[in-house]
């Protein structure tokens, strides 16, 4: 699991202007460092605030870029993702960004990598001090120092709400001020918040590599006045590019869902992409605003089965049920058909499962906890069988899985995903089945004047009967009985033409000892009779003469 902490100072002065103050990010797979590093000195005495903290590359990357940290101080051992690598990136993105590496490492080639990826200091964490870490803060301090970023209500609170959407810890007092500061509410102010968030962000992103998040913000801010303008009092606040809150004021709940409604449908129509919103329970005053938001955020998964485009009233309660693993037999079905090669049936449980989760209302991670367990168990047989699928399948169906936000969507991933198994199973199955269909056709070649059982068959192969047959079938496109008959035939007419033996004895001579069966089964193979084909066969031989 990754962790992920935010703290936020006090970084304002007596007027209310934001500090010259440097930011930190810390980058350890050691939650315990952060409290070390905090403890260590007085950070806001040397101009600096911790901020951020996580556990692996792409958070950190994620993080940076929106944040743009003065300082990183990480170790080149992290939970996910390679510490160099971060280091490599990180100063890419801003060059002249203050990377400390603090680490056990002992790879003298690491070592020697990071300093020359430009890092400030490499400190050992066996070793470490606060002097060795205050020297390098007075280094930094040492440089130019910014200027007063005159950071109004507004921008602070955007920047709360942004570490609030990713879950980080921030100063209530501090974000209430800032509210206040910036004139978007007042004490006694009555209003609810809209919260708008791009449906399928990840998705949209990579469709649309080229789209400037800069300006989609600016677009999306641009139709929102566009239709609040005239009517409303209201003020948008951004917490991403692609999601943030309007505050809107003395609306009547009935008017709210035509707002959003239309919302929505300008920004479908003219950005192309899909928009849900939550609306908030109503709030009074700038102290109910932190609940409320934190409310909005944390129902994002009852658009689970809503989809796109959503609509979502708090004050309306709508509870997910947790799924009974006892009272279902889904997975069982869906590894029992995909054994048996009932494709159909598979197909059809799949649906059912689907409907199931719809219909019982079942807890988001529930339905995709369940899903993964039956890719898994899936995936044990295919083991069991010797049967080589990618060893990511399971952490790559379940990161999938976690980036999508509706029940449509997962369960179209799980059906692809049951798809590439079976193909896997099939192109596995041709090799084998393959050899089946050989060996069988080496028995009947071996056994053609006798008569032939696909018991028999079974038996010498070590096979069932029903197993060879489905097989067979699936192989030829002929059912195994029919084409016994059919190369005995061939074998008789081969008889007929190439030797003097009666017909009742090329009927013994393949495996019939009921002439009259034999005949049947010959004319129903070539239309005439035993005796009729050697006629005219006899006759085609003395015209050729």
């Amino acid at each position: 699991m990754f962790v992920s902490v935010m703290l936020i100072f006090d970084t304002t002065d007596d007027s209310g202007r934001r500090k010259n103050m440097r930011t930190v990010m810390i980058v350890d797979s050691q939650k315990r460092m952060l409290n070390i590093y905090k403890k260590m000195l007085h950070w806001e005495e040397y101009g600096f605030e911790i901020i951020s903290f996580t556990d692996n590359q792409a958070q950190a990357m994620s993080y940076f870029r929106e944040y743009e940290h003065d300082l990183i101080i990480m170790d080149t051992q992290l939970k996910n993702g390679n510490g160099l690598a971060l280091i490599k990136q990180l100063k890419e993105y801003k060059q002249n960004c203050y990377i400390i590496v603090c680490s056990y490492e002992n790879n003298y080639n690491n070592i020697r990598r990071a300093w020359r990826l430009g890092i400030l200091d490499f400190l050992k964490k066996d070793a470490l001090r606060c002097s060795l870490l205050t020297e390098n803060l007075e280094i930094i301090q040492n440089e130019e120092q910014p200027a007063y970023q005159d950071m109004n209500g507004v921008d602070e609170s955007q920047r709360l709400l942004g570490l609030i959407r990713d879950k980080q810890s921030v100063d209530l007092e501090k974000l209430n001020l800032a509210l206040k500061r910036s004139l978007l509410l007042k004490e006694k102010d009555i209003y609810r918040i809209l919260f708008f968030r791009m449906d399928n962000p990840t998705g949209v992103f990579l469709e649309n590599l080229a789209l400037d998040r800069d300006i989609l913000s600016q677009k999306l801010k641009e139709i929102f006045e566009d239709v609040l303008s005239s009517e409303y009092d209201f003020e948008i606040i951004f917490s991403k590019k692609h999601s943030g809150t309007i505050i809107i004021k003395n609306v009547p709940e009935s008017q709210l869902d035509d707002i959003s409604q239309l919302l929505i449908e300008k920004v479908k129509s003219i950005l192309k992409f899909d928009i849900s919103i939550i609306i908030s329970k109503e709030c009074i005053g700038y102290s109910m605003f932190y609940d409320a938001y934190v409310e909005c955020i944390n129902s994002l998964n009852r658009k689970f089965y809503t989809g796109n485009c959503s609509i979502i009233f708090l004050d309306k309660s709508e509870n997910f049920n947790y799924l009974d693993y006892k009272s279902i037999d889904f997975k069982e079905k869906i590894l029992k058909y995909l054994v048996l090669e009932e494709y159909e049936k598979l197909n059809n449980v799949t649906l059912k499962l689907y409907h199931y989760m719809i219909n019982e209302h079942i807890m988001p991670s529930d339905v995709i906890y369940y899903c993964c367990y039956t890719i898994n168990s899936i995936e044990h047989y295919m083991e069991k069988r010797g049967i080589k699928i990618s060893e990511r399948l399971l952490s790559e169906t379940q990161y999938t899985f976690s980036k999508l936000e509706n029940i449509s969507d997962i369960m179209r991933e799980f059906t692809k995903t049951i798809r590439y198994l079976t193909f896997c199973i099939q192109s596995s199955s041709q090799s084998k089945y393959l050899k089946i269909v050989l060996d069988v056709n080496q028995y009947i070649e071996e056994h053609i004047s006798n008569k032939i059982d696909v018991n028999d068959i079974a038996d010498t192969l070590g096979l069932t009967a029903i197993h060879i047959s489905r097989v067979f079938k699936q192989q030829n496109g002929e059912s195994l009985v029919q084409y016994i008959n059919k190369q005995k035939m061939i074998h008789a007419i081969y008889l007929m033409k190439n030797s003097k033996l009666k017909i009742k004895d090329i009927a013994q001579s393949v495996g019939f000892d009921d002439q009259l069966y034999f005949n049947k089964v010959f004319k129903k193979y070539y239309d005439v009779s035993p005796r009729e084909f050697r006629k005219q066969f006899e006759i085609q031989k003395i015209d050729k003469i």
